[in-house]
């Protein structure tokens, strides 16, 4: 038997204010590791191996950055719905 809590408006935000905190620190700090692959791949001008790899890492920092990004417009959107009353109670 599952019991159901009632949650706060006040609650709501609250949790989404640290969502919204974790992905900024998520996004911040997947463009700085983008930025460092991009450092590593221009100095390792020789070893193309490590510029591929490089290539791979930038890659993937900024395609997790992006989703970050996508997640951040997505809290905003609901933290504007809560605000305005748009909560559904069920």
């Amino acid at each position: 038997m599952s019991k159901h809590t009632a949650i706060t408006t006040s609650e709501i935000l609250a949790l989404s204010n640290r969502a919204y905190d974790s992905a900024t620190i998520a996004s911040s700090s997947l463009a700085q590791l983008s930025a460092l692959f991009r450092a590593i791949r221009d100095s390792a001008k020789e070893d193309h191996h490590i510029q591929e790899l490089c290539n791979l890492g930038q890659y993937l920092a900024d395609d997790y950055k992006g989703l970050c990004d996508f997640e951040l417009k997505c809290l905003d959107q609901q933290e504007a719905l809560i605000v305005k009353g748009g909560v559904n109670h069920e």
